[in-house]
């Protein structure tokens, strides 16, 4: 007489005839309708019927099973002691269970060496407390899921997999899933893998339309250091190559996604990703603890859409936490913790949050960034439309947050803090296809950066033939004034192409103007206004200039030594107001297209006392008063 007892809490007996090579599914025995028993003599393993799919029993609490399969089929035992190849009678107990709609429970102690076993569509569980380990031979993972794209199945449904998987063995897949739905991964606990020259190594791998599945509690350790990739949780449906960001930056929804899956309280330890969404849609990444990938924590392309990113530790990175790139878009990002691993990371990854090659309408929000990547949060290469608000964002080698339109190499002059890490693409010569526009950041609060590193707060640029333009940096606070070099750093390559973005009521808490780099001061903005320093500090003119810039300061005086005309205000931006400070040496000079004085007369300013104010519209200035 066995006792056995399930994950749902059931306890039942069995017996079975000694030294029989086959089950008599029989029971006298009244049990809970969660856990009708037959077992498997000799085998270690026991088939179970009903689950939380079973239809057998609805209306009662119990049922009375008698001869619930008569004859009895033949099954091989399992041996289960690590040696022995039990892939065959693995195999044919899976395929009872799915052909009687049972469950397969595998007690604790032993271990079943196999090449691979398949779940056959109609099995309601698979639960082994002892160890699956593979030998290495598996071409499709240890253990799978049947189904009609990758197997020439029938794809499983309503099926529950725990189970403590042994990569050692040399297998590359742990779990293979094709087409599965409305399945859980849970408690699964898959160890040992193997680095390999030339192959990536996967956890837990859905393949095409698995839709609605839970993958939870999960315990999965990828090898620390792989010299191919190791993606611990996987999803992958079917798009467009590169979600068609090559074919001229024309994004286009995936063709086959995985849909509405749970991917929840999982720890997710090396490897090089612990998550990775492609073509993916309406699903949940959240609570899940990722550490020490070497590459990126939560990886989203491939248009994936509309995807929730919440409440995740993404702790050690060396590249990103999260990516959205390849035409990801409507995705929200927010309330993770990313933080970095002093002496895991030295050399400074790409971003916390790394947003680009056509990613559009993001949000990334009230996320805690304590990263020494390069960037906290980086937009790039047609981004458009995304919204970064709310982050605390500290450490980063380069930027606090980052816009730009393009990657390239080499960069032109100036451009300090772009980044240069790609070349053209194989399918193209240049990436941005499109303006980076129309996004947001606003609300966020940009710490001190990484100890050492004077670096900047907030960096907009732009390079190549694209725009960066119609983009809006509104109400965020530098709290940092001495760690950094610059606060607020635009660059312009091609002129007129960094244009029509909004600064306002920015706190960028800086102690000279030195700290703020405009390339053509306030001409990169449709509105500039609210800035503390930007907006409200005095500036001195250079002695001898003609056309001084007004791009940066709230007040200007000049200091010439010698008689200077002065002929256009530089830099400027319409409806900014400015006031001038004229002294002994300086003349405005009136003109129809630059400046307008009242009177259409030159101003020769008399003394240090003089004031006049103007206000830029339509490219002209125009005097609005004077105190003399």
């Amino acid at each position: 007489m066995d006792e056995h007892r399930f994950a749902n809490g059931n306890t039942v007996e069995a017996t079975a005839p000694e030294g029989s090579d086959y089950t008599q599914v029989k029971s006298n025995k009244r049990i809970s309708r969660r856990a009708m028993l037959a077992t498997l003599g000799m085998t270690g393993a026991a088939v179970v019927s009903g689950g939380l799919m079973n239809t057998m029993d609805v209306m009662a609490d119990t049922v009375q099973a008698i001869d619930v399969m008569t004859p009895p089929v033949p099954l091989a035992p399992l041996v289960g002691d690590g040696v022995t190849d039990d892939t065959a009678a693995f195999q044919a107990i899976l395929n009872y269970a799915a052909a009687n709609r049972l469950s397969v429970y595998c007690p604790s102690g032993k271990t079943y060496l196999v090449q691979s076993i398949r779940i056959k569509n109609g099995t309601v569980s698979l639960i082994c407390d002892g160890v699956i380990k593979g030998k290495g031979t598996a071409v499709n993972g240890v253990v799978q899921l049947d189904g009609p794209n990758l197997f020439g199945g029938t794809a499983v449904e309503h099926f529950t997999l725990q189970a403590n998987i042994d990569m050692s063995g040399g297998d590359r897949e742990a779990i293979k899933a094709d087409g599965c739905s409305n399945c859980t991964f849970t408690h699964n606990r898959i160890y040992g893998f193997t680095n390999h020259a030339s192959l990536n190594h996967y956890g837990i791998l859905l393949w095409f339309s698995s839709n609605y599945n839970k993958i939870q509690h999960n315990y999965i350790d990828g090898y620390d250091k792989p010299t191919q990739r190791g993606l611990l949780i996987d999803l992958i449906g079917e798009s467009a190559n590169f979600g068609g960001f090559h074919d001229n930056g024309n994004i286009v929804p995936p063709t086959r996604p995985c849909v509405g899956n749970i991917i929840t309280d999982n720890i997710l330890l090396n490897g090089s990703y612990a998550i990775n969404l492609l073509a993916v849609e309406n699903s949940v990444v959240s609570h899940n603890y990722c550490y020490k990938q070497n590459h990126r924590s939560i990886y989203v392309a491939q248009s994936s859409n509309n995807n929730i990113i919440s409440d995740n530790q993404l702790i050690g990175f060396l590249s990103s936490g999260v990516l959205l790139g390849y035409g990801a878009y409507k995705n929200l990002v927010t309330s993770n913790l990313m933080k970095q691993l002093d002496g895991y990371n030295s050399i400074g990854g790409e971003a916390a949050v790394n947003v680009n090659t056509g990613s559009y309408d993001n949000l990334i929000a009230d996320n805690t960034i304590e990263s020494f990547t390069n960037y906290g949060v980086y937009l790039a290469v047609n981004s458009i439309g995304n919204k970064v608000d709310g982050n605390a964002i500290s450490r980063h080698y380069v930027a606090g947050i980052a816009l730009e339109n393009d990657w390239i190499r080499p960069l032109p002059t100036g451009a300090k803090y772009s980044r240069p890490n790609y070349g053209p693409p194989s399918v193209g010569t240049v990436w941005a296809t499109k303006d980076s526009e129309s996004n947001i950041i606003q609300n966020n609060i940009i710490g001190p950066c990484y100890t050492g590193r004077a670096m900047c707060a907030i960096y907009v640029s732009q390079l190549g033939t694209t725009s960066t333009k119609n983009n809006i940096i509104q109400n965020n606070v530098v709290t940092d004034t001495a760690s950094y070099a610059y606060h607020l750093y635009c660059f312009e390559e091609t002129s007129g192409k960094l244009t029509g973005n909004t600064l306002k009521n920015n706190s960028f808490h800086m102690a000279t103007l030195s700290k703020l780099f405009l390339t053509r001061g306030r001409g990169h903005f449709r509105q500039c206004a609210g800035n503390d320093a930007l907006d409200t500090d005095p500036h001195t003119f250079a002695a001898g200039d003609t056309t001084p810039s007004v791009g940066i300061g709230g007040s200007f005086v000049f200091a010439n030594t010698s008689s200077t005309s002065v002929t256009m205000f530089d830099d400027g931006a319409d409806n900014q107001t400015i006031v001038v400070r004229l002294d002994a040496n300086t003349t405005i000079v009136y003109g129809p297209s630059t400046i307008r004085t009242k009177g259409s007369a030159n101003i020769a300013g008399a003394s240090t006392d003089q004031f006049v104010t103007l206000k830029r519209t339509a490219g002209v200035w125009y005097e609005i008063s004077r105190s003399f």
